[in-house]
């Protein structure tokens, strides 16, 4: 009998992980400073939390804040999709085991929540400094010419005409859809 793939165990993984974060946080809301017996305490639950920058994995053109749970075989993670606001537009959980993975969209009022928890390391700066660490050394493509992610036309990063920006994600947008993605935002350097 062979093992489960990620496919077959992320929702029950997801249900799982969701209710035990929601009694951390309900504890940690309510000034609780023991935590659970089982699960500990909520600022001590998880691994870590971090920005990965595109292209960090093969085929992962956008960004994304991770919320690691769990390493090794299986790991557990949300991942959080933002604009330039830091606000997650998308959220994900990911389950991972050797070779395998599957992810499951956070919806409703487990986005709601997930959001919430976001929020908390936005507080406290966790979002920006993360961000901006894991952006350090991160640069646009150097081949000076690129598809838009959004539209699929090609732009060239050398012609000022272009009007190409990134996003908070790095997906490389033409003008017209940058500006569509971005309306509140003054292009007048």
């Amino acid at each position: 009998m062979s093992q489960p793939t990620c496919a077959e165990r992320v929702e029950g993984e997801y249900t799982r992980t969701v209710s035990d974060l929601r009694i951390l946080w309900e504890l940690y809301c309510t000034g609780d400073e023991d935590g659970d017996e089982d699960l500990g305490r909520f600022e001590d639950y998880g691994l870590s939390f971090d920005y990965v920058a595109p292209g960090t994995f093969t085929d992962q053109d956008e960004g994304y804040f991770r919320y690691q749970l769990s390493w090794g075989g299986p790991s557990d993670e949300f991942r959080f999709y933002t604009g330039p606001e830091f606000y997650p537009h998308r959220i994900e959980y990911w389950f991972l085991d050797w070779f395998d993975g599957a992810r499951w969209p956070v919806h409703g009022v487990d986005l709601r929540f997930l959001r919430e928890i976001f929020d908390w390391f936005a507080e406290g700066e966790t979002v920006q400094s993360v961000y901006d660490a894991a952006m350090v050394d991160w640069s646009p493509p150097t081949d000076n010419r690129q598809t838009c992610d959004e539209c699929g036309d090609v732009i060239d990063f050398e012609d000022d005409d272009a009007g190409v920006g990134y996003g908070i994600n790095q997906r490389a947008l033409c003008g017209d859809c940058y500006r569509d993605e971005y309306p509140d935002e003054d292009d007048t350097d």
